[in-house]
């Protein structure tokens, strides 16, 4: 009996975590400047996003999950190192969960990509969100004056 109220807890909370982060990404907060901050950081969001309207296999999607994967190192590392430093430890709770809903999302993706080209898809949709959301805090950031 515990342990099904337990695996139940579990769910719940899993499922809260991911309605949280897709009403985040829903917000529209930074669309327009994550447009400009991709055309000085030459992020690929942009070319990406249009591509991903329509299906596409399984070798299509893994070398577009990489270019996703590389802007999203980016953008976090100039999050957490840019001009306004903050550490990991100190970072929003809005970063901190779409952090890990990125992570939740990429094993997703990986898991499902041999298998399920739909689930792939949609989670490689919502990793680029995730991202392009990123990239819109980036931009909101004070930029250092020198």
């Amino acid at each position: 009996m515990v342990t099904f109220i337990t695996a139940v807890t579990a769910a719940l909370l899993a499922c809260w975590f991911r309605y949280a982060c897709r009403l985040i990404l829903l917000s529209g907060r930074g669309r327009h400047s994550a447009v400009i901050w991709e055309n000085a950081r030459k992020l690929h969001l942009h070319e990406i996003a249009p591509r991903l309207e329509s299906p596409m296999d399984r070798a299509e999607l893994l070398p577009i999950a990489q270019t996703v994967h590389a802007d999203y190192r980016m953008v976090t590392y100039m999050l957490q190192n840019g001009a306004d430093f903050r550490p990991f430890g100190t970072a929003s709770l809005e970063c901190k969960m779409l952090y890990l809903y990125y992570r939740a999302l990429q094993l997703i993706f990986h898991v499902s990509s041999p298998f399920r080209n739909t689930t792939a898809h949609s989670q490689l949709c919502q990793m680029t969100r995730v991202v392009n959301h990123l990239a819109g805090r980036m931009m909101r950031r004070p930029e250092a004056v020198n």
